[in-house]
């Protein structure tokens, strides 16, 4: 592309030293006509593309030139700050990214990150948050299993923050409560199962001591079934 711009540039300047008269039509005796040669035609989408390509060269050789300087204008100080930048950058995104991949669909709205500016110019993540859903289900058996998956997301990064340990310490205690009301439930099933036989008219001896506490909310039975 230059050299195709500096040969259009040099027929211009030097237009009227084109004219040939080596290449001579006679009229009559002594009278020569003096002819022009014809211009080399340069395409137009050959100028475009090579035009193109000159200006993204000129880009790329820019970029690299400010990268190069900003580089070479810093401290020893400022390069030691950037370098440890990078590597919070890198530590705190792998950190969260461990959240979003174990929490799934647990997660609402993938990873936030705080940034700050580098003496470089750049932005650089120094912490992040991940939101997770800890609401609890409807049913015991299915809280139980969501908050164990709360905890192994809470706990995915090889380097939990006590905010982390925080949420998981929650959702074990949410999983218990969850174990109790179970195991209420299902010694309830049991009462009101032997006692529907018992109407039923089989012959079976049950032998059923039940026992409440004073708020009625817990049911201990000794079963002792006999056919």
């Amino acid at each position: 592309m230059i050299s195709i711009i500096n040969n259009l540039s040099t027929q211009y300047i030097g237009r009227s030293n084109f004219y040939n008269y080596s290449y001579k039509k006679a009229i009559g005796r002594n009278y020569y006509v003096p002819v022009e040669p014809i211009e080399e035609i340069v395409p137009e989408d050959k100028l475009n593309i090579d035009f193109n390509k000159l200006e993204a060269y000129k880009k790329e050789k820019s970029e690299k030139d400010t990268n190069v300087q900003e580089n070479n204008q810093l401290t020893d100080k400022e390069k030691k700050i950037v370098e440890e930048l990078k590597k919070r950058d890198a530590d705190v995104k792998r950190h969260e990214q461990a959240h979003v991949i174990v929490g799934g669909d647990l997660v609402r709205g993938g990873a936030n990150y705080n940034y700050t500016l580098g003496p470089d110019g750049k932005r650089y993540a120094i912490g992040g948050e991940v939101n997770i859903d800890i609401a609890l289900e409807n049913e015991p058996e299915k809280t139980i299993k969501k908050m164990q998956r709360v905890v192994a997301t809470a706990l995915a990064p090889t380097d939990p923050s006590p905010k982390d340990y925080a949420v998981a310490n929650q959702a074990r205690r949410n999983e218990a409560e969850a174990r109790k009301e179970l195991a209420v439930l299902q010694k309830e099933d049991s009462y009101l199962t032997l006692k529907k036989y018992k109407k039923s008219g089989y012959k079976k001896i049950f032998n059923i001591y039940t026992k409440y506490t004073k708020n009625n909310t817990t049911l201990t039975q000794n079963l002792s079934i006999k056919v």
